[in-house]
C-alpha cells in the first residue's frame, strides 16, 4: 500500500537494512572517529574553546588532559567497532527457518 503518490510500488525499496549493511555503516562511523582521534592526537585543540561543541572540548580537556579529545574519539572508535563486529557476526550466523 502506498502512503504517498510518489512512493515506489516494488517491495524491494521498502526492505530494512541487513545486519551486514548495518555493520558497514558502523564500521564507517568507527573509521571517522579514528580519523578524528588521529587528527586530535597530532594537533590537539587548546583552550579557549569556542563553538557549539565547546562544552565537550572543555570537558575532555579538563577531565582527560591535553589529549582528552583524542582519547574520547579513540573510545568512540572502540565502541563503534564493537557494534560493527556484533552486527557482522550476526550477519555471518546461520539463520534458522
Amino acid at each position: 500500500m502506498k502512503i504517498t503518490r510518489h512512493e515506489p510500488n516494488h517491495p524491494h525499496w521498502k526492505r530494512s537494512f541487513t545486519p551486514k549493511e548495518k555493520a558497514l555503516v558502523w564500521l564507517g562511523l568507527a573509521a571517522c572517529a579514528a580519523m578524528g582521534a588521529v587528527v586530535e592526537a597530532l594537533q590537539p585543540a587548546l583552550p579557549p574553546f569556542t563553538g557549539r561543541w565547546a562544552w565537550l572540548h572543555a570537558w575532555a580537556h579538563g577531565a582527560l588532559g591535553v589529549q582528552g579529545l583524542a582519547v574520547l574519539f579513540a573510545g568512540m572508535t572502540a565502541v563503534y567497532g564493537i557494534v560493527a563486529l556484533a552486527y557482522w557476526l550476526q550477519s555471518r550466523a546461520p539463520r534458522a527457518r
